[in-house]
Formats: C-alpha cells, structure tokens, sequence
C-alpha cells in the first residue's frame, strides 16, 4: 500500500471510529458510567489511529521526493540493487542517532474457521543495512544508488492464498521537530542461491 493511501487510510478509520463514540456518548447519555467508558475507549482509539495517519501526511509533506526503490529480485547470499531518494522542500535537521536502514523477513499466515479468521505476523529476520545518514538536508537532496546484501538463510519470497513470506528494505528517517518519514520497499527474494 503506498504510503499516503495508507496514511489518507488511518486518518479516515480513525475519524471514523471518533464519529461512533459521539453516537455511542448519545445513546449510552451519562445514565450509566459503563457504556460511557466504552464511548470514551472508541473516542481514544480513534484519535490515536487519526493521529498516526496525519504524522504520516505530514512527514511527508516535507519532501518534493522521498522513495525507496529496489531495482529487481535477488538472490540467496546476493546482492540487491536500490535506489533511495530524499529531495526535502527546506532544509531539514537529521536526528542520525535514531535513524535506521533495516532488511526484514516476514511470515504471514491467515487462518479460518467458520465465519472468524486471524492474521499472525512472524518477524524471521532482521538486520541493520549499514548507511551514513547525513547531519542535514537541504533541498538538493540525497541520491544514493545502495548495494543491500541479502543473507543466505532467510526464506525466499512466496505468496499463497492465505500466508507469505516477505522480505522488505525499511528506512527510518528522524526529522528534528517534526514527524518521522518512514519508507519501504519489498525485496523478491528469488529461491536459488548466488555463487
């Protein structure tokens, strides 16, 4: 999901589940203390999951271009080609420290049973891909073509009906006073191993 149909997403579930606690304070009046709790746990909820997705809007507000990009699969024990693209409309002070460039392998699996189904998440791998973040950004950016080393024993990427094996390239990027930019971008980890 790209990342502001993702963040357009929260700030609409969010606003949503805010507008149903004013239903459930309306129905529920202050009779009963419960039922108002209960309103009061939607409207928290909601805000929380508006919140989210406006800190994402606003991240990304800050860049004329910010993408993360890989340019093709790779192997097992290979390299993956990527491309990463910082171009901020001001110049922006880097919390370096806080900053991270990770490869993460995930499992995900889907069960049913009759009309209830679950989602678990299983984290297989995860490493730090070494990166010189900079002090600053100023509006003549940051291009950088990267080479991602991809370990050989993490499973290769395969999607099913109801599970997958995904391996992502994460960015973390901490901006002084202002929301944090967070980029992905999926790895095709092909099942055959480099020489």
């Amino acid at each position: 999901m790209k990342r502001h149909v993702r963040a357009v997403f929260f700030l609409g579930f969010g606003a949503i589940f805010a507008a149903g606690s004013l239903v459930w304070f309306s129905v529920a009046g202050t009779a009963d203390p419960v039922w108002s709790l209960g309103g009061v746990l939607f409207l928290g909820f909601g805000l929380v999951v508006a919140f989210i997705g406006l800190a994402q809007l606003l991240a990304a507000a800050q860049f004329q271009v910010a993408t993360l990009k890989v340019a093709g699969p790779a192997r097992l024990g290979g390299q993956a080609q990527v491309q990463l693209a910082l171009i901020p409309k001001r110049t922006l002070a880097i919390k370096t420290i806080q900053c991270k460039l990770q490869l993460r392998t995930v499992e995900r699996a889907r069960y049913s049973a009759g009309t209830q189904s679950r989602t678990y998440e299983d984290r297989l791998h995860e490493s730090s891909v070494p990166f010189e973040f900079p002090n600053s950004l100023d509006p003549t950016g940051l291009v950088r073509e990267l080479t991602v080393q991809i370990p050989r024993d993490i499973p290769p990427s395969w999607k099913g009906s109801s599970n997958s094996l995904t391996t992502t390239l994460a960015l973390h990027l901490a901006i002084e006073q202002w929301p944090d930019l967070k980029l992905e971008a999926e790895v095709r980890v092909l099942p055959e191993v480099a020489p």
